[in-house]
C-alpha cells in the first residue's frame, strides 16, 4: 500500500514537472517566434521606407522631365495660368506602389503590409487656429467626419455624440499643458514658449468621455460589416498652419529671395502642397513644397524655406483628393455649400479605369495582394482635373474655390501597418502566404496563429536632392488588424 502511495506521488511530481517544462517550452517558443516576427516586420518596414523614397523620386523625375526649363516646377506664369504648359507636379494616389496592400514572406513569417497616407485624413489640430471663424469651421469639419465615418454600420456615431467628442478633443487640446491625465513626455515640454505639447497620436483622446476603446480599432460588427477606427479619418500627424500664416511666411520669403507673391485668389485657390508632420507630434510645424495646382501664382516652397514653417498653401486642412475617404471629402464643407452629388462623382471618377495611351508601350499588369489582376484607375494629376467631374459647374464658384483650398494631390506623411503571422498549425506558416482572401480570413478567424501588428508613422520630404523619411512614431504595437478604407466596400470582404 505504501509503495502504491509513493508511486502515485512520483507520478504526480513527474506530471507537474512535465506540465511546467511544456509550458516553459511553449512560452520560450512563442517568445522566439515573436522575435522572428519583429525582425521580419522590421525588414519589411525598411523595404517600405525605400519604396516611399523611390516613389517620390520617380515622381520628381517625371515632373522634372515635363518641366520646360526655367521657373519653379508646378508654378504658372505671371498670369497664374497653371494650365498653360506648366507641369502638373508630383502626385500621390492609391495607384502608386505604396497604395495597394501587399503580402510577402520573410523567414517563414507571412506579412501583410498596408500603407495609409495621413494626408488623406482631417487634422484635428486645425481647431486650434487663432482665427475664431476658421476655428469654428474646423470644429464643424471634425464633427461631420465623426458623424459620417461609421454611418453604414451598426456602430454609427450619431451627430450629438460626434459633437461631444469634438468638444472633448478641443478642450483637451486647449488645456493639455495643465491636464492631470497621463501623457507622453515630449521635447516640446521643455520649451517655455510653448503653451503645451501636441498629442503624439490620436489614441491620447481615449481617456476622454465619450470615447471608448472600440472607437480606435478596426473590427467587424455583428453583421460582419467592417467598422473602421476613427484614426482612419482623423489625424494629428500632419502640420498645423493657416492660409494667412502661409501668406505671411511667403511674403517674408519674397523679401529675402525676390520671388513674386501673386494674388492667391486669382484664377483659383493656391493649393496642392503636402501636409507634413509635426516632429513627433510635438506641435512644431514641418515644411513641404506647396504646388500650384489650383491655378494661383503663389510660388512653391521647399523644405527649409521661410524658416521651415510651412506645410501647404491652404487653410491647414489640405487632404489628398486622390486618397481621402468619402467621409472626409463630404466633411470638408457643409452640404448646403458644396454639392454632395459632385463629391460622389469625385469618388466615381477616381475608381474608373484609366484609359490606355495608344502611344505608350504595353505595361505589365498589376496584381493585388491575393494575386488577382486589378484595374488601373484614373487619378487627379492636379486640382485642375476636378473640372472634368460632371457636376463641377453645379457649385457656386465662391464655395467651389473654398472647397479647392482644402485639397491637394500630394502626401507627405504615411502610416505603415505591418501584420506578421506565424501559423501554429502542423503545416506551418508557409501555407498562409499566397492564400486567397477567403482562405486567409478563415485562418485568421480560427485565432490559433501567432500574430503581431505594428504601426509606424513617417514624414517624407526632400532634403537637397534626396528624399528622406523622418519617423514620427517608430513602433506602435496594435491589438487589431487594420482594414483598408474603400470607396465602395465589397459586401463579401
Amino acid at each position: 500500500m505504501l509503495a502504491m502511495l509513493v508511486l502515485f506521488v512520483l507520478i504526480m511530481i513527474v506530471f507537474q514537472i512535465s506540465m511546467t517544462a511544456g509550458t516553459d517550452r511553449r512560452v520560450a517558443s512563442n517568445d522566439l517566434y515573436l522575435t522572428k516576427i519583429d525582425r521580419a516586420i522590421e525588414s519589411a518596414m525598411l523595404k517600405v521606407f525605400e519604396d516611399l523614397k523611390e516613389d517620390a523620386a520617380a515622381g520628381a523625375e517625371a515632373d522634372a522631365s515635363a518641366s520646360s526649363g526655367g521657373g519653379l516646377p508646378g508654378v504658372g506664369g505671371a498670369s497664374g495660368d497653371a494650365g498653360a504648359g506648366a507641369p502638373a507636379g508630383a502626385t500621390d494616389s492609391k495607384e502608386d506602389s505604396w497604395g495597394r496592400a501587399q503580402q510577402t514572406e520573410i523567414n517563414g513569417i507571412s506579412l501583410r503590409i498596408l500603407v495609409q497616407d495621413e494626408d488623406s485624413k482631417l487634422n484635428v489640430l486645425t481647431m486650434l487656429t487663432e482665427d475664431d471663424d476658421e476655428a469654428e469651421k474646423a470644429f464643424q469639419r471634425v464633427v461631420r467626419v465623426l458623424d459620417l465615418c461609421r454611418e453604414t454600420t451598426e456602430q454609427d456615431i450619431d451627430e450629438g455624440t460626434a459633437r461631444e467628442m469634438a468638444e472633448a478633443m478641443l478642450e483637451f487640446l486647449q488645456n493639455r499643458d495643465s491636464a492631470t491625465i497621463p501623457q507622453p513626455s515630449l521635447l516640446t515640454d521643455e520649451d517655455e514658449s510653448s503653451e503645451g505639447a501636441m498629442p503624439l497620436s490620436l489614441r491620447e483622446f481615449l481617456v476622454l468621455d465619450p470615447f471608448e476603446e472600440k472607437h480606435f480599432r478596426d473590427y467587424r460588427d455583428a453583421e460582419g460589416v467592417v467598422v473602421h477606427s476613427i484614426a482612419s479619418f482623423l489625424t494629428v500627424s500632419t502640420s498645423l498652419t493657416t492660409y494667412e500664416e502661409f501668406r505671411t511666411d511667403l511674403e517674408e520669403k519674397s523679401k529675402t529671395t525676390g520671388a513674386a507673391v501673386g494674388n492667391a485668389d486669382s484664377g483659383g485657390t493656391g493649393s496642392g502642397g503636402s501636409s507634413t508632420g509635426s516632429t513627433a507630434g510635438s506641435g512644431s510645424t514641418a515644411a513641404s513644397g506647396a504646388s500650384n495646382a489650383g491655378g494661383s501664382d503663389v510660388p512653391s516652397l521647399g523644405p527649409g524655406d521661410a524658416g521651415g514653417g510651412l506645410s501647404n498653401g491652404v487653410a491647414g486642412v489640405a487632404v489628398n483628393v486622390n486618397t481621402a475617404p468619402s467621409a472626409v471629402l463630404h466633411a470638408l464643407m457643409d452640404r448646403n455649400e458644396i454639392s454632395w452629388p459632385f463629391l460622389d462623382e469625385i469618388l466615381v471618377y477616381r475608381n474608373e479605369e484609366e484609359e490606355e495611351d495608344a502611344s505608350e508601350e504595353d505595361v505589365d499588369p498589376v496584381y493585388d495582394e491575393y494575386g488577382q489582376e486589378v484595374i488601373v484607375r484614373q487619378i487627379f494629376d492636379s486640382l485642375d482635373e476636378l473640372k472634368e467631374v460632371d457636376s463641377w459647374d453645379s457649385n457656386e464658384p465662391g464655395y467651389r474655390d473654398e472647397f479647392l483650398s482644402h485639397l491637394t494631390v500630394e502626401s507627405g506623411v504615411f502610416s505603415i501597418y505591418i501584420t506578421g503571422r506565424f501559423s501554429t498549425r502542423a503545416n506551418g506558416a508557409e501555407d498562409s502566404y499566397g492564400m486567397s482572401r477567403e482562405e486567409r480570413e478563415a485562418a485568421e478567424e480560427l485565432g490559433t496563429d501567432l500574430t503581431r501588428t505594428v504601426r509606424c508613422t513617417v514624414w517624407r520630404y526632400k532634403d537637397g536632392e534626396e528624399y528622406v523619411l523622418v519617423p514620427l512614431e517608430r513602433w506602435e504595437v496594435l491589438d487589431y488588424r487594420p482594414f483598408e478604407v474603400l470607396d465602395f466596400p465589397d459586401e463579401e470582404r
